[in-house]
């Protein structure tokens, strides 16, 4: 149920391109990103990136198109969200590789002061004089 909520979004963007203009379909799928973290939120779960970065890629993009270029045509509006969910994804994939590396870092660092303590141990034990 929770791959539907996520993917709400885009949905409606799809269909709502087919209809009505960019600046409705952009506004109205970040509103519907918004209520989906709500819910989350309300269930008590985390914000997800996705869902964060996909409100303010429409909302940018719904807000360029109001007051920049109202004449973007429907490709390049669909091309721009593309764009900026590939962004979002590749942040997503870069943030959790540094973490995930600065954990390994973290264990083996962990795991070698272990050893060493326990070697620094046997040898003590091993020099102190016979009683």
């Amino acid at each position: 149920m929770t791959i539907f909520l996520i993917l709400a979004p885009f949905g409606s963007f799809a269909l709502l391109m087919l209809v009505t203009s960019a600046q409705v379909s952009l506004f109205t799928s970040a509103a519907i990103c918004l209520a989906v973290i709500g819910i989350d939120l309300a269930r008590g779960r985390s914000v997800k990136m996705l869902g964060a970065g996909t409100v303010i890629v429409f909302t940018a993009l719904g807000a360029y198109i109001a007051l920049v270029d109202p004449n973007m045509s429907h490709s390049a509006v669909k091309l721009m969200v593309d764009i900026g969910v590939l962004a979002i994804s590749l942040a997503s994939l870069i943030m959790r590789a540094t973490r995930a590396s600065s954990s390994r870092q973290l264990a083996s660092r962990s795991l070698r002061n272990w050893l060493l303590l326990r070697v620094v141990r046997f040898m003590a034990v091993r020099s102190a004089p016979a009683a």
